[in-house]
């Protein structure tokens, strides 16, 4: 080793660098002297330096002497083994070489191997020590020794436990009340008292032989088998509604009552402004209500029964419609009263009404427009209708009927008719407009079509388990649809996620109608059995499933008859219902929240 190195070389150790930073040297050497700072070299130099020496990239910089330092061919070749893991040699150990010698090793024997185990011998004195003293290792002992138990233990719970079975409980043994001489306090009453002295005076038990019996056939018919029981809390089972206890206005009491017609009531509407209700009867009339005072404002006479009654969508208009046999009656009530000489109802004018039954249609012409009086004119149909649903701007109305897959769809004020046919419908049971696309809901027998009215193709396609379907509704935003079937299954639709149902509920009767309340998140279900059940519903988002919570059920007490209810209908601003039901079948019922 070179002296002169080693006399240069900066031995201050782990001194730290901070103490010599206002110092003119950065440590001593063995002799005592000062090492002096090297001078910083500018980039400017350092460049220079580094384009004349080839080796300037193997230089590291020493902290403590602040020179720099270069590494030899070995040094990075030995640097570059350690970082790709590459042994010293490159000898390949993975090389097997097949010789028929065996060699022996020639390294001596380790001294170890003839020595005895430092360890062994600690535990042999440890021994010795316990046995001096008598104390041996009670722990060893117990871990040796066999548990003390029955000799039997276990042994019936065994038999049969591959298949699950288990044996059957032993008889109860009997106890002070099964005593011939019991105390007083162990007797149910005084007549079992007996004067019974010894164990031999007490009979023989009557019984003895049923019970036995019994039990042997219990044993044999019900053997006992081992089942996994689940422990659930009845609070998980219901769904999480999450609306922060805070439930929607909901109509719970009856209000009003209007009674005038004489015959069963068949459909009932109210108006948009929400002032006026029209309900149609078999007595051929339709009559206008105020939903203010109760009272009777306008009746309107036709020549037969009325099928259903609906209010044109738009609140500034007067406009109600109503259908009979196979003729769409429109009525301006504005108009139509303007034209009256007296008090009287409204009359049709079944003069032109039959004049127009016997005009034959060409085949291009679906319908034939007529008017009647002023603010009345009339719409005739190729066949017979089963109702008919308005368009949200009011001035599309569509009508069908049953047992036909056509669908007529009239224009109020061009007072032009177009036919629609869809395929696969052989039977329409119910049809509503999307309250936001150019589309409508068609429900039949097998399924649910989206059918798009620019395109005239079907869109989409909702398919589910039931016979026949009855009712139908879509929500105002027209994201989901509820869907009522004959069998009491109500089935609750996604329209952009899925074409299977999302929720589905089962009743014991069968489901007349459902409708969705304009601005409150419930929903109406009328049932066979003249009842009429609210659910709210609550949807945290998109993704999420909907949460159905039963409100309340309202139901005719005075109905001793299972009579269905004619018609349900909501109140388009307030959280009202109006219904139809029971032996009472010719009054409409106004439930209100309070």
């Amino acid at each position: 080793m070179n002296f002169d190195s080693i006399s240069n070389s900066n031995t201050t150790g782990d001194v730290p660098d901070e103490w010599y930073r206002d110092e003119s040297h950065v440590g001593y050497s063995l002799l005592g002297l000062k090492l002096e700072k090297q001078k910083r070299v500018d980039s400017l130099d350092e460049l220079l330096h580094k384009i004349d020496r080839s080796d300037s990239w193997r230089q590291l910089v020493d902290k403590k002497l602040g020179s720099g330092i270069y590494l030899s061919a070995n040094e990075v070749k030995f640097i570059r083994n350690l970082c790709t893991g590459v042994f010293m040699n490159d000898i390949d150990v993975n090389t097997q070489i097949h010789t028929s010698k065996v060699e022996i090793g020639r390294a001596n024997e380790p001294k170890r191997r003839f020595l005895a185990s430092k360890w062994e011998s600690k535990r042999v004195i440890n021994i010795l020590r316990s046995i001096r003293k008598r104390k041996p290792e009670l722990s060893r002992l117990h871990q040796i020794a066999p548990k003390l138990g029955l000799l039997w233990n276990g042994i019936e719970h065994s038999v049969h436990s591959e298949r699950g079975a288990l044996r059957a409980p032993r008889v109860k043994l009997g106890g002070h009340e099964d005593s011939y001489n019991a105390p007083l306090e162990y007797l149910g009453n005084t007549g079992d008292i007996s004067n019974l002295g010894t164990l031999r005076c007490v009979p023989v038990f009557k019984h003895f032989l049923n019970e036995q019996f019994g039990r042997c056939l219990d044993l044999y018919m019900c053997p006992r088998a081992k089942r996994s029981k689940m422990d659930m809390n009845v609070s998980d089972l219901l769904q999480d509604f999450q609306t922060h206890d805070v439930k929607p206005l909901f109509p719970s009491k009856l209000m009003m009552k209007f009674a005038g017609h004489e015959k069963a009531i068949t459909s009932m509407s109210v108006h948009p402004s929400g002032n006026l209700l029209a309900s149609s009867a078999f007595d051929s009339t339709v009559r206008i209500w105020s939903l203010s005072t109760g009272r009777c404002l306008h009746m309107i006479k036709t020549v037969a029964p009325v099928s259903s009654v609906t209010w044109c969508p738009q609140r500034d208009k007067s406009l109600i419609s109503f259908h009979v046999f196979d003729t769409v009656y429109f009525v301006d009530l504005m108009d139509a009263l303007k034209s009256r000489f007296n008090d009287g109802p409204i009359e049709i004018n079944t003069e032109r009404m039959t004049a127009s039954s016997s005009i034959e249609l060409p085949s291009k012409v679906p319908c034939g427009w007529f008017d009647l009086n002023k603010g009345v004119y009339n719409v005739t149909n190729p066949y017979y209708l089963t109702n008919a649903s308005w368009h949200h701007k009011g001035d599309f109305l569509c009508v069908y009927g049953s047992n036909i897959n056509e669908i007529c769809v009239h224009q109020i004020s061009k007072r032009t008719s177009q036919k629609l046919s869809i395929e696969g419908n052989n039977s329409i049971s119910r049809i509503i407009f999307h309250p936001c696309k150019p589309c409508l809901l068609v429900a039949s027998v097998k399924f649910i079509v989206v059918y798009d009215l620019k395109s005239q193709q079907i869109l989409r396609k909702f398919v589910f388990e039931s016979t026949r379907v009855n009712t139908l509704d879509v929500h105002p935003q027209g994201d989901y649809i509820l869907v009522g079937c004959a069998n009491g299954k109500l089935y609750w639709y996604n329209i952009e996620q899925s074409s299977n149902a999302e929720r589905t509920l089962s009743f014991n009767y069968g489901v007349i109608s459902v409708e969705f309340h304009k601005t409150q998140p419930f929903f109406s279900i009328e049932l066979n059995d003249s009842s009429v059940q609210i659910f709210s519903f609550f949807v945290a988002d998109f993704l999420s499933r909907v949460a159905i919570k039963p409100l309340k059920t309202i139901k005719d007490s005075r109905t001793k008859v299972f009579s269905a209810c004619r018609n349900c209908v909501l109140h388009p601003a307030q959280p009202w219902l109006f219904s139809v039901g029971g032996t009472f079948d010719d009054e409409v019922f106004l439930f209100t929240e309070y």
